[in-house]
């Protein structure tokens, strides 16, 4: 059985958002985070553009991105 909870929903730009989900399958854990797009009918449907990552490496991945960002701009960050 499977199950899927959305975390957050960021807005990328009028018709596309960036989906961050937890979700199980086959009893494993999996973070996802997907780029989803809307439709002309104005439904939201998910891209193959993502990725899904057991919640460890998930955290590895989320501590290089904020290590990257915070190089790139401090002050985005609030550490500036």
């Amino acid at each position: 059985m499977s199950s899927q909870t959305t975390l957050r929903c960021l807005e990328k730009g009028p018709s596309e958002q960036v989906r961050v989900e937890r979700s199980t399958f086959n009893g494993r854990e999996y973070v996802s985070a997907r780029i989803w797009f809307r439709d002309e009918r104005g439904a939201w449907h998910p891209t193959k553009k993502g990725l899904t990552l057991s919640p460890e490496l998930a955290a590895e991945v989320a501590r290089a991105l904020l290590e990257v960002a915070e190089e790139a701009d401090p002050w985005a960050l609030g550490e500036g």
